[in-house]
C-alpha cells in the first residue's frame, strides 16, 4: 500500500472507496434492524409487513413501529400490540385503534392515563381490566354519620370486575335505614340478577360482630347495592336504627362487594 501522497482507504491497491454490493448492503441493512438487544425499528405498516416478506421475521421477534409509537411482537404469522399501549384517553385511543387496530388481538392492553386505568382489547372494543384504587365520587343514601363519623368508600376494576369495598364509622347522632352505595359504574344485567348477592358485610359494637349481606339491585331499580340484615328467618330486613343495632357512637358497618361490568 503506498505510504505517500492523498489519504486512501485502506485496502491494497486502492484509492477509493470500492462498492459495496446492493445485496450485500441489504443484509447490512437488515442486521442493523435486528439488532438492539433484539428489538427491531420500523418506520411504519408497509416496513413492517417488508420484514415478513424478506424473511427477516421470527416468532417472539420484536419491533417498535414508529408510526404507531407501539411495540409489536411477531406472533410466526402477522405482528399483534405487544406490552401495554398508554394512551392519553379514550379519544387518544379511539383515534389510534382508526388507524392501527389491525395490531390489536383480544387480551391486547392499553392504559388510560387521564383516569389511570388499564383496559383490555375484547375483539370489538376496549373493556376496563385493571386500576388501583379509585376515589368514589356517588353519593351514599340515608345514612348520617353524625358528629365524628367517618366514611371510606373506593373501588378498583380488577380482572374485568369491579370491587367496591364501604366502611362507615358512626359518631354521635347518627341514623341509617335502608342505607344504599349507588354504584360506581354501571352494572351488566345480563349476568348480575336481581338481589343476587354479591358480597359480604358487617355490623361491629363492642366487640360484637353481626352479619350483612350486600345486595344488588339492577339498573332498572336505582343501580344500588344495599345494606341489609341477613339474620331474618324469611329473608332480608332492611338495616334501620334497630336492625340489627342502633348506630351509637363507635359503631361500624363494612362491606366489600364485587360485580360484573356493563
Amino acid at each position: 500500500m503506498p505510504t505517500t501522497g492523498p489519504g486512501k482507504f485502506p485496502y491494497p491497491n486502492s484509492t477509493t472507496v470500492p462498492d459495496v454490493p446492493a445485496d450485500l448492503l441489504l443484509l447490512a441493512q437488515r442486521t442493523a434492524l435486528m439488532t438492539g438487544a433484539g428489538v427491531g425499528y420500523v418506520a411504519d405498516a408497509t416496513a413492517l409487513a417488508a420484514t415478513i416478506t424478506n424473511g427477516d421475521a421470527f416468532t417472539g421477534w420484536i419491533v417498535y413501529q414508529v408510526a404507531a409509537d407501539a411495540y409489536v411482537r411477531y406472533n410466526g404469522s402477522a405482528f399483534k400490540l405487544y406490552g401495554t399501549k398508554t394512551f392519553a384517553s379514550a379519544a387518544a385511543q379511539t383515534t389510534w385503534n382508526a388507524s392501527f387496530g389491525g395490531l390489536l388481538e383480544v387480551g391486547s392492553l392499553s392504559f388510560r392515563n387521564d383516569v389511570q386505568i388499564t383496559d383490555r382489547w375484547n375483539g370489538s372494543a376496549w373493556k376496563a381490566w385493571d386500576s388501583d384504587w379509585l376515589a368514589y365520587a356517588g353519593s351514599v343514601l340515608s345514612l348520617v354519620l353524625g358528629t365524628g363519623g367517618t366514611q371510606l368508600v373506593r373501588w378498583k376494576y380488577t380482572a374485568g370486575k369491579v370491587l367496591l369495598e364501604a366502611r362507615f364509622s358512626f359518631g354521635t347522632g347518627g341514623t341509617y335505614a335502608n342505607p344504599a352505595i349507588p354504584l360506581p359504574v354501571a352494572a351488566d344485567p345480563s349476568s348480575t340478577p336481581v338481589w343476587a348477592k354479591l358480597g359480604d358485610g358487617t355490623v361491629s359494637t363492642s366487640g360484637t360482630f353481626w352479619p350483612l349481606g350486600l345486595h344488588f339491585v339492577d339498573n332498572t331499580n336505582g343501580a344500588r347495592f344495599y345494606l341489609l340484615s341477613n339474620t331474618s328467618p324469611v329473608g332480608f330486613l332492611s338495616v334501620s336504627g334497630s336492625i340489627p343495632i342502633a348506630p351509637a357512637s363507635g359503631v361500624f358497618l363494612f362491606g366489600k362487594l364485587e360485580y360484573t361490568p356493563a
